[in-house]
C-alpha cells in the first residue's frame, strides 16, 4: 500500500467559535464539505479542548503560542472525525491576530495524525501523518458569570465539608 500526504487543500475552514468556562476553553472550527476518492462527501469540524490556553479574547490577542506535542504536559487536545474515525490533530503553534470585538484571527500550525486510526484514499492508498497550516476567524463567547458563580459556590461547599472532617 502506498502512503501519501492527505490533501489538506480540501480543508477550508469556516468561522470558528470559542466557548470558555472557568476550567477550560473549547474551540470548534467547521470546514466546508469536501469529497475524497473512495469515501465521498465529508462534513467535519476540528475540535480543540484545552485547560492550558488563556480563556479570554483579550489575553490571546496578538499572541503566538508554541505548544508541546501530545502527550507532553501542556499539549492541546484536538481532533477531527473523517470516515467514522477519530483523527488526532497535534497543534504545534497558534498565532492569534489583533482583536476585533470578540473575534480573533488565528493561524494554526499542526499535524494530522492518520497513523493512529488510519485512513485510506482508495485502492492501495493510505494517508500519512500530514503537516497542515490554516487561518480562520474565531468568535469568542463570553464566560457566563452564572456558571462561574455556581462553580465557586460548589467548591466553597466542598472545602467546608472537607475542613469539617
Amino acid at each position: 500500500m502506498d502512503t501519501v500526504p492527505f490533501p489538506v487543500d480540501v480543508l477550508k475552514p469556516i468561522r470558528g467559535t470559542a466557548k470558555p468556562d472557568a476550567d477550560a476553553i473549547d474551540i470548534q472550527i467547521p470546514f466546508e464539505p469536501f469529497a475524497l476518492p473512495a469515501i465521498g462527501e465529508i462534513r467535519t469540524k476540528l475540535w480543540i479542548e484545552s485547560t492550558e490556553l488563556p480563556r479570554s479574547v483579550s489575553a490571546l490577542s496578538c499572541r503566538r503560542l508554541a505548544l508541546p506535542s501530545n502527550p507532553e504536559p501542556g499539549y492541546v487536545d484536538a481532533s477531527m472525525y473523517i470516515e467514522h474515525r477519530h483523527h488526532i490533530v497535534d497543534i504545534h503553534q497558534i498565532a492569534f491576530g489583533e482583536r476585533r470585538a470578540d473575534t480573533l484571527p488565528a493561524t494554526f500550525t499542526c499535524t494530522i495524525l492518520f497513523s493512529v486510526e488510519g485512513l485510506t484514499g482508495g485502492e492501495n492508498i493510505e494517508y500519512a501523518d500530514t503537516p497542515w497550516q490554516f487561518t480562520c476567524l474565531i468568535d469568542f463567547e463570553p464566560v457566563r458569570d452564572s456558571e462561574l458563580i455556581a462553580k465557586e459556590r460548589w467548591f466553597r461547599k466542598l472545602a467546608k465539608r472537607i475542613s469539617r472532617k
